[in-house]
C-alpha cells in the first residue's frame, strides 16, 4: 500500500516538473528574442567618409521559414520583433562586390501592414546620409550573420535608416563650447545690468495696479514648470539612450493603473489653458469698458509675448540641431529628423499652427504653445462678442461649452484608437512621431476647448465676486455655490476616470464607441470643472487675505515660456548616450533634475538679455511705446 502511494506521488510530482519544465521551456522560446536596441560604440568606429560609416538600421525578425508569424503584443511590450541596431560598416564591407552577396530577406508582408510604423521614412534624412546597394546588402549580411549564430530559427530584415560619414563627435564637442560660451557672455552681460534689469522686478508691488496679480497662478506657474520638466524627461528621456533594462521600462508604461496616469497627469500642464483664459477674462472685465482694447491689440499683445522666444527656437531647430548630434545614436536620428521638419515646416510654427503637424513636427513640444495661442484667440473673440451682446451671455457660454464636449467625443466616436494614451509602446520610441492620438485627439485647440472655456467662467465669477464686495452675504453664497461646485466635479471627475478605463478595456471598443466618446468627453469636461472652480476658490481666499506676491515668485512666473521652450532641446543633450545605459528610476529622476537647472539657468539669462528686450522693442514699433 505504501509502495503503491509512494509511487502516485512521485508520477504526480513527476507531471508537475515536467508541466513547469513545457511550459518554461515553451515560454523561453516565446520570450528568446534579441533585444531591443544593440549598438556598437561609435567612439570605437573611425567615421569618415573614405572610412567607416556608423549606420542605423532598423530591423524586422521573422521565423526562418517566414510561415508563421511572430506575434506582437504592442499594448503590453516593446515589439521584440523591430529592433534597432547601430552598425559600424568598414570600407572593405561597403567596397565587396554586389554579385558576391547573398540576396537579403524579403519584407515579410505577411506579417506586417503597409500601414505599419515599423521605421522612420528615409527621406526623413538628408540624400547626403542615405546608403547605397553596397552598403545595404553589407548591413543585411552582418545583422543576419549575428542573428543566425545566437536565435538559428529566426531571420531578419534590414533596412538603413542612415548613415553617419563624418564623425559628428567633433562638432559636438564644440557646438557645447560655443553655448557655454555664448552663456556665459550673456550672463556677463546681465550681471553688469542686474540694477537696472532685474532689481525693478524684486521691488514691491505698486499699490497704483490697475488689478491685482493673482499669486496662485505665479505661484503654479513655478512648481507647475517642474513638474512639467521632470515629467517630459522621466517620459522620454529613456528613449534617448540604449537601455539594457528595457523590461522595467516596460512594467512601468503597461502597469494596470498607467491609464489612470494617463488621465490625471495631463491635468499639470492641461491647467496652463485655465489659467491663461482666466487672466484674460478678468483683465477685460476689470477695466473701463469704454477703454477696453480691441480685438486685434489682444492678439498683438499675445503674440509679442510669444513670438521671440519661439522664433529663436525655430531658429535652433532648423539651424543648430545637427551640431548636436554627436551626443549619441539614438539622440542623432531625432536632432536629425526634426531639423528636417523645422526647415520645411517652420512657417507653421511661426504661425502658431504646428499643433495640427504632428506628423512631421518642428519642435513636438511647440503644440502646446500653438493651441494655447488658438484658444486665446478664441476666448478674446468670446469676450468680444460677449460684450457686443450682453445679453445673450448665457447662450453664450452654453454653446461653448456643447462644443467642449462635442470637439473630442466627435473626434473619438470617428476613429478607432484608444483614447487612453498611445495605442501601442512602439509610438512612445519615437516621441509619438506618427501617433494618431497625438495629432487627432491630444493637439488639437477644439479637443481642449473645455480648459479655456472653463477659464473664461471662472474670469466671469471671479469678477462678479468683486462686484458684490459690499454684500457680505452675497459673497458668501457664490463661495457656496464655488465649493458645492468642486465637490460634484470631483465626484463626476472621479466616476468619468473609472468608467473611461473600463470602456476603454472592453475588448469590443467598436460596438461601444459612443459610450467611450461620452465618457471621455466627460471626464475631460469635469476635470476643467474642477480645476478652474479649484483656482477660482483658492483665488477669492488669497484675495480675501490680502497675500502679497513674493518676489522670487513673480521672477520665476516671468520665466515659465522660456522654461518651456528650452527644456525639450536640453533635455536631449543631458540624457543622450553612446553606450548601454542601465535605468532606474532614480538615475531618470537625478537627470530630470540636471536638466530643469541648466533649463532654469538659461531661462534667466535668456529672459533678461533676449526676451525683455525683444518684447519691449516690439511694443515700441507696434504701439509706440515701451513697457
Amino acid at each position: 500500500m505504501m509502495s503503491c502511494q509512494r509511487a502516485t506521488v512521485f508520477v504526480v510530482v513527476l507531471q508537475v516538473v515536467l508541466t513547469r519544465l513545457v511550459h518554461s521551456t515553451l515560454a523561453v522560446e516565446q520570450d528568446e528574442l534579441p533585444a531591443l536596441y544593440e549598438l556598437e560604440d561609435w567612439r570605437e568606429c573611425e567615421i569618415a567618409p573614405e572610412q567607416d560609416w556608423y549606420c542605423i538600421v532598423r530591423v524586422l525578425l521573422t521565423r526562418e521559414d517566414a510561415v508563421e508569424c511572430l506575434k506582437v503584443n504592442d499594448v503590453k511590450q516593446f515589439r521584440r520583433t523591430l529592433l534597432d541596431r547601430g552598425i559600424c560598416l568598414s570600407h572593405a564591407q561597403r567596397t565587396v562586390e554586389v554579385e558576391t552577396m547573398p540576396g537579403s530577406v524579403k519584407f515579410p508582408s505577411k506579417c506586417w501592414n503597409v500601414s505599419d510604423r515599423y521605421r522612420l521614412n528615409r527621406s526623413y534624412f538628408p540624400p547626403a546620409m542615405h546608403p547605397d546597394v553596397r552598403s545595404e546588402l553589407a548591413a543585411s549580411e552582418l545583422i543576419n550573420s549575428r542573428l543566425i549564430a545566437r536565435y538559428p530559427h529566426l531571420r531578419a530584415y534590414s533596412e538603413i535608416e542612415y548613415c553617419l560619414k563624418s564623425d559628428p563627435k567633433p562638432v559636438y564637442e564644440q557646438a557645447l563650447g560655443v553655448t557655454l560660451a555664448v552663456t556665459l557672455v550673456l550672463a556677463a552681460v546681465l550681471a553688469l545690468n542686474a540694477r537696472r534689469w532685474i532689481l525693478p522686478k524684486c521691488s514691491a508691488a505698486k499699490s497704483t495696479q490697475p488689478i491685482k496679480q493673482i499669486v496662485l497662478f505665479d505661484l503654479y506657474k513655478c512648481f507647475g514648470a517642474v513638474g512639467v520638466v521632470l515629467a517630459h524627461c522621466c517620459l522620454f528621456g529613456a528613449f534617448l539612450m540604449p537601455m539594457k533594462n528595457i523590461d522595467l521600462l516596460e512594467e512601468v508604461i503597461a502597469h494596470p493603473y498607467a491609464k489612470f496616469w494617463r488621465l490625471v497627469c495631463p491635468f499639470l500642464m492641461l491647467a496652463f489653458f485655465v489659467m491663461s483664459s482666466m487672466l484674460l477674462t478678468v483683465k477685460l472685465l476689470h477695466g473701463d469698458p469704454s477703454k477696453r482694447p480691441t480685438l486685434g491689440a489682444i492678439i498683438s499683445h499675445r503674440l509679442i509675448r510669444l513670438m521671440p522666444v519661439n522664433l529663436l527656437m525655430v531658429a535652433f531647430g532648423a539651424l543648430v540641431y545637427d551640431r548636436f548630434a554627436g551626443g549619441g545614436p539614438l539622440l542623432s536620428r531625432q536632432l536629425i529628423v526634426e531639423q528636417g521638419f523645422c526647415r520645411s515646416y517652420w512657417w507653421m510654427n511661426v504661425l502658431f499652427i504646428s499643433n495640427f503637424n504632428m506628423q512631421r513636427p518642428c519642435l513636438p513640444d511647440s503644440w502646446y504653445v500653438s493651441a494655447d495661442m488658438q484658444l486665446y484667440v478664441v476666448i478674446a473673440l468670446a469676450l468680444q462678442i460677449m460684450f457686443r451682446f450682453p445679453k445673450h451671455n448665457g447662450v453664450i457660454l452654453t454653446l461653448l461649452t456643447v462644443c467642449s464636449f462635442l470637439g473630442p467625443f466627435l473626434t473619438i466616436f470617428y476613429t478607432d484608437f484608444d483614447p487612453v494614451g498611445p495605442s501601442n509602446l512602439h509610438e512612445m520610441r519615437f516621441f509619438l512621431l506618427g501617433s494618431r492620438f497625438m495629432s487627432q485627439l491630444y493637439t488639437p485647440f477644439y479637443n481642449n476647448l473645455s480648459w479655456s472655456v472653463a477659464g473664461l467662467i471662472a474670469g466671469i465669477v471671479y469678477d462678479r465676486y468683486q462686484r458684490i464686495g459690499d454684500s457680505a452675504k452675497k459673497q458668501k453664497q457664490l463661495l457656496h455655490y464655488i465649493t458645492l461646485t468642486i465637490k460634484i466635479s470631483f465626484v463626476m471627475l472621479v466616476a468619468m476616470i473609472y468608467a473611461t478605463i473600463v470602456a476603454s478595456n472592453e475588448e469590443s471598443q467598436a460596438s461601444s464607441r459612443w459610450w467611450l466618446a461620452f465618457c471621455y468627453s466627460a471626464y475631460k469636461l469635469s476635470g476643467a470643472c474642477f480645476i478652474s472652480a479649484s483656482f477660482l476658490r483658492i483665488s477669492l481666499t488669497e484675495r480675501a487675505t490680502n497675500f502679497n506676491i513674493p518676489r522670487v515668485v513673480r521672477i520665476g512666473a516671468a520665466l515659465y515660456y522660456c522654461i518651456y521652450f528650452t527644456h525639450f532641446p536640453i533635455m536631449r543633450i543631458v540624457y543622450s548616450s553612446a553606450v548601454e545605459t542601465m535605468i532606474t528610476p532614480w538615475f531618470l529622476i537625478r537627470k530630470a533634475v540636471k536638466v530643469f537647472g541648466i533649463t532654469y539657468v538659461l531661462s534667466v539669462v535668456l529672459h533678461y538679455t533676449y526676451e525683455n528686450t525683444a518684447i519691449k522693442w516690439l511694443q515700441w514699433i507696434f504701439f509706440g511705446r515701451k513697457r
